[in-house]
């Protein structure tokens, strides 16, 4: 797919309420936000790990690192979703970070679609 131009944002929201596990209170949300430009448009996908790795393997940083050195490559290397989905296919792990690809691509085909991404 031919995008222009990537970035990737790490974006802190504020919780309306904290949120306590035995190990930590949370009190602000945590998203790694892919963005490609193509066309002159930007579409966007996110990665919802935590902060910190408590429930699995991934976090913030970890999904930062993991959409530079592979999820971006496997992007400019896909002529569709399918093909991005074989090309990710090959990492074992981080879910999250390869959502946020899948999430991109989805919103740019919705736009060409010019379709919701539910039909």
């Amino acid at each position: 797919m031919k995008f222009e131009k990537f970035k990737i944002h790490h974006v802190k929201l504020p919780m309306k309420e904290a949120w306590e596990t035995s190990e930590e209170t949370f009190e602000d949300k945590h998203v790694v936000v892919l963005a490609g430009k193509k066309n002159g448009k930007w579409f966007y996908g996110e990665a919802t790990s935590q902060k910190l790795p408590i429930y699995n393997h991934e976090d913030i940083e970890t999904d930062i690192h993991f959409i530079k050195e592979y999820v971006i490559p496997a992007i400019k290397n896909s002529s569709s979703i399918q093909e991005y989905h074989e090309n990710v296919g090959i990492y074992s792990g981080h879910p999250m970070a390869k959502a946020a690809g899948d999430f991109l691509l989805y919103h740019l085909k919705s736009f060409e679609e010019e379709q919701p991404i539910s039909e």
